[in-house]
């Protein structure tokens, strides 16, 4: 069986109630009024069948509701019809709402993309610096074990220290060799003049070989000191040179040392890979900045459309009020005057109704690969099986099932019938909490009876309404 579109039924529902006001002209044939509003919601509904344009066939019926103020059923009527086109134009706007909300979805995404990729360029910046950060920190400790002349324990400073003491000690060297020379020469030439006094008195005789001997001897005794002098400089050279031989060897090893970390310090300072990394840096602060520019503008525009989707979502929201404010100008005596029972005690029972129906309505949401929809469905056994229609659950990867007194439930979609437009999803609750409906027997319904609908509209939970069987056997 095929399915007709929403504004199909709306349509056929609204030319219905139009034919209904037409032949009850006869109520007051002489009110000018109704005739002309009868005519005005006429051309309404042909204008909306023709171009499809509900808010400008809206307009022209509530101009005319609002010049001619009609009683009766053509009043009735023809709200009844500029509340349908506003249902036929909310709905028009809500599926253009969903068209919204998958580009909605699909910014929101590109903007999670860019601040994942602006998460990962900091992630990126953070281990570029931490490696120059350890460049730098080698660096630091090299300068710093290098120093300067006046830190004494740096290289240099131990360095001066070093060539200092060697010359000192070379000067004392230099001294202690003169020193040693100069007395060893004057012990040399007292012992050279004690040495010819003696061998001038190995050829004399008698008292001139005793005086030159005692000469001699006089001489060799001046020589003692120059003796003791020299052996004084000799052993003085002897610790100058061992302290030579100990720290020369030391100011050898502190140059080499220096000139080593000199020239690491030159090659971290110019290395490549450093080099590749300033290179880096630079780069990835570039892409940050552009990135947070971006997202800036980013999350600038998408403000923007997330406040007009609110708009538009609440003037679905209102578009709807306002269609319910409409049905309830409607008179009820006035569409069906051979109702026996009060006004009073049609409210009763509706609100009686609505308490016994509305536990056994719940509200579908599902997520699809266009971004998701929302439904109403009802529940059919204590199984947990939910009715729904099929076109609700199409492409469904996840479906929430909400009871009207706020439980929340994941549901299976089990069963579906295109040509129907019926599906079934199964949920797993307690069966103390599920409240089957009885169905009806659809052959047994007659045009004018009425019809109470209770529903989740644009996920507007409980929502209930009230209206008339308009025709049968149009699907």
């Amino acid at each position: 069986m095929r399915r007709m579109k929403h504004t199909q039924v709306i349509s056929s529902l609204m030319v219905s109630v139009v034919m209904v006001g037409l032949a009850s002209c006869k109520d007051n044939p002489e009110d000018a009024a109704a005739k002309k509003l009868q005519k005005s919601t006429a051309a309404a509904l042909a204008q909306y069948n023709k171009n499809r344009d509900a808010q400008a066939a809206q307009e022209s019926l509530q101009a005319a509701l609002s010049s001619t103020r009609p009683t009766g059923l053509t009043g009735g009527s023809s709200l009844f019809s500029t509340a349908g086109l506003m249902i036929t134009q909310a709905q028009k706007d809500r599926a253009q709402l969903q068209i919204d909300t998958y580009t909605l979805n699909q910014s929101i995404e590109a903007f999670n993309l860019k601040l994942e990729q602006l998460a990962d360029l900091t992630a990126q910046s953070e281990r570029v610096q931490k490696l120059l950060s350890l460049s730098d920190a080698e660096i630091s400790e090299l300068q710093s074990w290098i120093g300067t002349e006046q830190e004494p324990t740096s290289l240099k400073g131990k360095i001066v220290k070093a060539q200092a003491d060697v010359k000192q000690l070379t000067e004392k060297k230099a001294a202690l060799e003169n020193e040693f020379t100069e007395n060893r020469d004057k012990m040399l030439a007292l012992e050279s003049q004690a040495d010819d006094l003696l061998r001038q008195a190995n050829t004399a005789s008698g008292q001139q070989k005793a005086d030159l001997e005692k000469a001699a001897f006089d001489i060799k005794d001046q020589k003692k000191p120059f003796t003791l002098k020299a052996q004084d400089a000799e052993n003085a050279l002897a610790q100058v040179h061992s302290q030579l031989a100990i720290i020369q060897p030391h100011l050898v090893r502190l140059s080499n040392d220096l000139q080593s970390a000199q020239d690491k310090l030159q090659a971290l300072k110019t290395s490549s890979s450093r080099e590749q990394l300033h290179v880096q840096q630079q780069e990835l602060a570039q892409e940050i900045a552009a990135g947070k520019k971006a997202l800036t503008e980013q999350t600038e525009i998408l403000t923007k459309q997330v406040r007009e989707h609110l708009q538009k979502t609440d003037a679905v929201i209102a578009a709807v009020e306002q269609a319910i404010a409409k049905f309830k100008q409607i008179n009820a005596r006035q569409l069906e005057p051979n109702l026996s029972m009060s006004i009073g005690n049609a409210y009763a029972l509706l609100a009686s109704l609505y308490e016994r129906v509305s536990p056994g309505v719940v509200s579908l949401l599902v997520e699809n690969e266009l971004g998701g929809s929302t439904g109403s469905g009802f529940v059919f056994d204590r199984e947990g099986h939910i009715v729904t229609n099929y076109h609700v659950v199409e492409g469904a990867t996840e479906v929430e099932v909400d009871f009207l007194f706020g439980l929340k439930v994941r549901g299976k979609v089990i069963g579906t019938d295109p040509d129907s437009d019926l599906a079934v999803v199964e949920v797993d609750v307690p069966e103390d909490v599920l409240v089957p409906l009885p169905l009806g027997d659809s052959d047994q319904v007659k045009v004018g009876q009425t019809v109470i609908a209770i529903g989740n509209p644009f996920q507007l939970n409980g929502t209930m309404t009230l209206g008339i069987v308009s025709a049968k056997g149009r699907t």
